[in-house]
């Protein structure tokens, strides 16, 4: 859908220029008459000024630029980005003019839809100081020739990519910005995992920044943690500026989490394989020889509970390790101490926490979701997270998985939103068909591999593993 606005966009623009010439109306300084100043500066928080946007209708339909703009720079934010598109974004080139001469001292952005090398004169001539290039917009030839003539009027260039074939224009080109939009083309849904995943498909060095989707220093956190450079945050800010100091703050890198997710989509498999309720050092070994992706250890009143001592003498893992909680203030002071030491990678919350504990979490983390029914999972589904592990319901959360069965109507619901990662009621008996009906991110086992509460059987894990990842899948 968002495809054929990004056509339909591209298509107004050039009828309007053809009537109206590239300033759609707008005056336009003969020449610049504005400094040039370095775009994308420390810190790389990069801050919108947009009022509607295709996928959120309006945001701030009355958004007076200039004073946004001098709000942000009051808030220490250095580089900003204006849109300029007015059909859909209800900006304009005079946004643009405005912001810059009253602020001159911020690197200003021209974000629009932008087709030729002429579109990068008159942003130039206007006062941009960056200008976006939005790869799947435009051929290899036109991408090459707009960002040669911008470096060459001193412009940086904010490179856009969101597929394959834009990768393969990126890694060509090798711009010295490049940003990677976390929003889904097709759905308009957010997945902030998305960008840290392609990542990996950008072979040069570079200034990257994350795009869309942060609402707060949690996922900031995970985007500067996962190897990006920058944050460019629009609905958020516009909405509420009172976030930016939080923002901010998650910029030094002593304030960052662990590389967790970067490390997990490093593994060039489907589905991920989660192995909970270890308790033994040799089921631990023998999990990690199978190519367990993560390893699950459980801090809650469970018959697989187990001690930070346990998990402090286990050797290094190609595994991961999530200390799996239902209350954290219970024993925040052992696992803080197993995060920071690196003993533990990450955590999943088996039971939501406050609102106010995630948004201030330091740690990487994921939340495991239970519900009864349609209506209770639609009650949990909007809790932050990049990912919820989504657990068959039984009433006694972790003595056993055996009567556990997951609920297909939530699966499918579950699925909208996010990759799937499922939980409960898994087996080397069912694991195939589980795999194979709902493609899921990853799988999570724990009893369905046991001869006994926390004593895993090899010969079952070794089958779990060999049902997951058949070639037929």
């Amino acid at each position: 859908m968002i495809d054929n606005i990004k056509t339909k966009i591209i298509s107004m623009r050039r009828d309007r220029i053809k009537s109206e010439g590239y300033a759609l109306g707008v005056e336009i300084p003969e020449e610049r008459r504005v400094p040039l100043t370095l775009f994308c500066e420390s810190p790389g928080l990069i801050c919108e000024i947009k009022r509607k946007s295709p996928s959120k209708g309006d945001i701030r339909f009355d958004l007076d630029a200039v004073a946004q703009s001098k709000l942000y720079y009051s808030k220490g934010v250095k580089s900003v980005s204006v849109l300029t598109e007015e059909n859909h974004f209800n900006g304009s080139l005079k946004d643009l003019i405005a912001v810059k001469e009253a602020t001159p001292e911020l690197a200003v952005l021209r974000k629009d839809f932008l087709i030729d090398t002429e579109d990068i004169i008159t942003s130039y001539k206007a006062g941009a100081d960056a200008v976006l290039l939005i790869a799947s917009a435009l051929t290899l030839d036109a991408l090459k020739e707009m960002y040669q003539l911008s470096t060459e009027l001193g412009m940086k260039v904010l490179f856009e990519v969101h597929d394959q074939k834009d990768f393969e224009k990126a890694n060509i080109i090798k711009p010295e910005i490049t940003g990677i939009n976390c929003r889904d083309l097709s759905s308009f849904s957010i997945d902030l995992a998305s960008p840290i995943k392609k990542l990996f498909n950008l072979n040069y060095e570079g200034k990257k920044i994350f795009e869309s989707g942060i609402f707060g220093s949690w996922s900031a956190n995970v985007a500067l943690s996962n190897g990006f450079d920058g944050l460019l945050v629009g609905e958020s800010v516009v909405r509420a500026p009172e976030l930016i100091p939080s923002l901010l703050g998650t910029f030094p890198s002593e304030n960052r989490q662990s590389k967790f997710w970067s490390n997990l989509y490093k593994k060039n498999h489907l589905p991920l394989i989660k192995i909970c309720g270890l308790t033994r050092e040799e089921d631990v070994y023998y999990a990690d020889k199978l190519g367990a992706d993560i390893m699950g250890f459980i801090f809650a009143e469970s018959p697989r509970r187990v001690s930070p001592s346990f998990v402090r003498s286990l050797p290094k893992t190609k595994a991961l390790k999530v200390g799996v909680v239902t209350d954290w203030e219970q024993d925040k002071e052992s696992l803080t101490t197993l995060l920071d030491a690196g003993y533990l990678d990450a955590i999943q919350f088996h039971r939501a926490p406050s609102g106010k504990l995630l948004k201030d979490f330091k740690y990487p983390f994921y939340i495991g979701i239970e519900a009864k029914s349609i209506e209770e999972y639609r009650g949990q589904r909007d809790i932050p997270s990049i990912r919820h592990l989504i657990d068959a319901f039984h009433k006694d959360r972790f003595d056993t998985n055996a009567s556990k069965t997951l609920s297909p109507e939530i699966i499918t619901e579950a699925s909208k939103s996010k990759p799937l990662w499922l939980a409960g009621g898994l087996n080397p008996d069912n694991i195939h068909e589980i795999v194979k009906m709902y493609q899921p991110e990853l799988v999570d086992v724990a009893s369905g591999v046991e001869s006994s509460p926390g004593i895993k059987d090899h010969r079952k894990m070794e089958s779990f593993f060999k049902e997951t990842r058949v070639e037929s899948i």
